[in-house]
């Protein structure tokens, strides 16, 4: 088991925790944070929506033969196996629930770091009085969607350009 402070015997964790670190734990967290789940089930419904958004632009029959070859596939699809055991599923779980630790990419490194968040809001804290960040008032989002939006239909560009370069689905910065 791995405690507050140690480096694990596969030096991609270090604990800076109190909380003992079980070979389940140790196993999920050694994967890396980058490391994909398998999903519990397939996400059909992000699939079709992506492919609806794709084929937009598409002429009519093109579109309908999109939609049917991916009702296609999504039918014949099957769940891949699952690419973690049931432990460091309950493991990987366990450290999700857990409010009281943070779990980040070192700097540098393939390298796990768990912190108490305790700590890690102070190092926050201590970082946020520097000159190099300040507040946002507002989201600024919608007021560069809008002005886009008027750009795009001041524009000589022809409609099927605009279509393409029309803003769908903003997310603020």
């Amino acid at each position: 088991m791995s405690t507050g402070g140690e480096t694990s015997n596969t030096k991609t964790i270090i604990n800076l925790t109190e909380r003992a670190l079980d070979e389940p734990t140790i196993s999920v967290l050694s994967k890396g944070l980058k490391f994909a789940l398998t999903p519990r089930m397939l996400p059909k419904r992000d699939t079709i929506s992506n492919v609806e958004q794709a084929i937009r632009i598409l002429p009519l029959r093109a579109a309908e033969e999109a939609r049917g070859e991916t009702s296609r596939v999504l039918e014949k699809t099957t769940m891949p196996k699952n690419n973690i055991m049931a432990e460091e599923h309950k493991a990987q779980l366990n450290l999700h629930s857990d409010k009281g630790i943070v779990v980040l990419a070192a700097d540098k490194g393939n390298v796990t770091v768990l912190l108490k968040s305790e700590d890690y809001w102070q190092k926050i804290d201590f970082l946020l009085p520097d000159p190099a960040y300040k507040e946002v008032g507002k989201d600024t989002t919608a007021s560069v969607m809008h002005k886009t939006i008027n750009l795009l239909n001041s524009s000589v560009l022809d409609r099927n350009t605009i279509r393409k370069l029309y803003p769908r689905a903003p997310a603020p910065p």
